[in-house]
Formats: C-alpha cells, sequence, structure tokens
C-alpha cells in the first residue's frame, strides 16, 4: 500500500506510556505505527473481541463486595463515606 492511501490519525497519551508501549512493541519487532494498524485493521473486520468489556476478576470481586455490602450491610474493608474510601485508596 503506498503511503498516498493512508491516512494519519492522532492520539493523546501520556508521554510515560508511550516511552513503555513502544520498548515492549520494538521488543516484539513492531512499531507504534505497525501495532495500531493491525488492531485498527482487526477492529474493522472483526470488530472487538467478545470479552473486550467483560470486568476483570478484581473488578468483578469489588462488584460482588458492594453488592454483598447493600444486601447484608456488611462494612467494606474501605470505609463507609467518600471520604473514608478515598483516604484509604491513597493509604
Amino acid at each position: 500500500m503506498k503511503s498516498d492511501d493512508l491516512e494519519r490519525i492522532t492520539i493523546a497519551i501520556r508521554p510515560d506510556i508511550r516511552a513503555r508501549a513502544q520498548e515492549k512493541l520494538e521488543y516484539d519487532g513492531f512499531t507504534l505505527s505497525e501495532y495500531l494498524q493491525l488492531v485498527l485493521n482487526s477492529v474493522a473486520n472483526n470488530g472487538l473481541p467478545e470479552d473486550f468489556l467483560e470486568p476483570n476478576s478484581e473488578v468483578t470481586a469489588s462488584i460482588l463486595e458492594m453488592v454483598d455490602h447493600l444486601a447484608n450491610n456488611k462494612p467494606l474493608p474501605g470505609g463507609s463515606t467518600g471520604d473514608e474510601f478515598e483516604r484509604s485508596l491513597n493509604e
């Protein structure tokens, strides 16, 4: 494919994330551009993977913890108010 046939896209990303991703991709022989082209081609041809929007085990455990708290009025480990949760996240 000629470069005349391509369009440019711009994304905003933190510099540290870009650098870490670029390093890992280069280790496997890809440029950032090549990888993004592969991903976008896959989405264009196949859509998102079936499990893309499914929460991981940590998120699922947190949801179940909240459900248990609401159903049985069990205290949550991080606190019971927004301020308490905020404090526990920053510890």
